[in-house]
């Protein structure tokens, strides 16, 4: 290559680099330690609820605990029973709210087993319709995936 080439080129170089630096740097994604509960409000679901489901393809069934707080904050826990297997578990905690237009309870995780999640992975937000059908009675879901819950005293918890 010749003189005039090489300058060529790495003046070229040199100039889309400082075009690159002037450009607007991407949108950090938010981290979940930033994200702050909102009180809900809706004082109807404040509380401990436990309930048992079973989901298809999957043998044995779920044990679920949901700890509401009139903070926004949650705690979620499930536990996998199986026969002759010893128990699975998943605890997580975060947000929640009720989403007044959807009539659907809305659970944002932040930490999935004490470990912080990413904010913008939307596995990490679960949207569940919901009915109180009777005092202490909590059904979320509908058709084959509904699954009912009731109401525990507040110091209940999920042993593991």
């Amino acid at each position: 290559m010749s003189g005039t080439k090489t300058r060529v080129a790495l003046l070229g170089s040199l100039a889309a680099l400082a075009v690159a630096g002037c450009a607007p740097a991407p949108k950090q994604a938010q981290h979940t330690s930033e994200i702050g509960c909102k009180p809900s409000g809706d004082t109807a679901l404040v509380g401990n609820w436990l309930g048992q489901r079973t989901q298809p393809g999957v043998a044995g069934s779920f044990q679920v605990w949901m700890h509401l707080q009139p903070n926004g904050t949650m705690t979620y826990a499930e536990r996998l029973q199986r026969k002759g297997k010893p128990p699975q578990s998943l605890r997580e905690t975060g947000c929640w709210q009720r989403d007044a237009d959807t009539n659907q309870l809305v659970l944002r995780t932040l930490k999935s087993n004490g470990a912080w999640v990413e904010a913008n992975d939307p596995i990490y937000v679960n949207r569940y319709p919901f009915t109180v059908p009777g005092a202490g009675q909590l059904q979320l879901g509908k058709g084959q995936s509904a699954f009912s819950l009731k109401r525990m005293p507040n110091d209940y918890r999920l042993p593991f």
